[in-house]
């Protein structure tokens, strides 16, 4: 006399379990990535926090840097924006979207020639900070608001003055 359980159609089945654990790794690692995207997009596009303090112009944000006012040989403010003028390549700088640039970029056109950027790409006018020194890289700001942009350059261009 035969079983039950010993005919294959009378036999249950394995549990089978829940498809999310079986790819619970992946769906962390996945989750872990989207939200660290998010959080390195959000924190590049911020513009920068620029002050005058101590007789240093401080720029705070990602790639940010303290610039002592005696350093700086000249200041100006060019009526064009980032875009127009050439940013280059980026070398270990921020420009995922291509709107907001921070950090070290190079030149296209001449190799070597490498400059530092704090600014929003499609907007105008832009300060070009130049400094003295001989490793000291140049350095380019502008802001959303052209005005504001403007403001800061009038800051900075009195402070040097001092």
């Amino acid at each position: 006399m035969e079983t039950k359980s010993s005919k294959w159609w009378a036999m249950e089945a394995p549990p089978t379990k829940p498809w999310w654990r079986k790819h619970i790794i992946a769906i962390i690692v996945i989750t872990a990535i989207i939200i660290s995207l998010g959080v390195i997009t959000y924190d590049g596009e911020k513009e920068p926090v620029v002050s005058i303090v101590n007789n240093h112009v401080q720029i705070a944000c990602r790639h940010g840097l303290d610039v002592d006012l005696h350093d700086i040989a000249r200041i100006s403010l060019i009526e064009k924006s980032m875009k127009d003028i050439g940013f280059g390549i980026s070398v270990g700088g921020y420009g995922v979207f291509g709107r907001a640039l921070k950090g070290n970029f190079e030149s296209r056109q001449s190799q070597g020639d490498s400059f530092l950027l704090f600014v929003q790409s499609g907007s105008s006018p832009t300060i070009l900070i130049e400094r003295g020194g001989f490793h000291q890289k140049d350095i380019y700001i502008s802001f959303r608001d052209g005005k504001k942009t403007e403001m800061l350059y009038n800051e900075i261009k009195a402070a040097v003055k001092k």
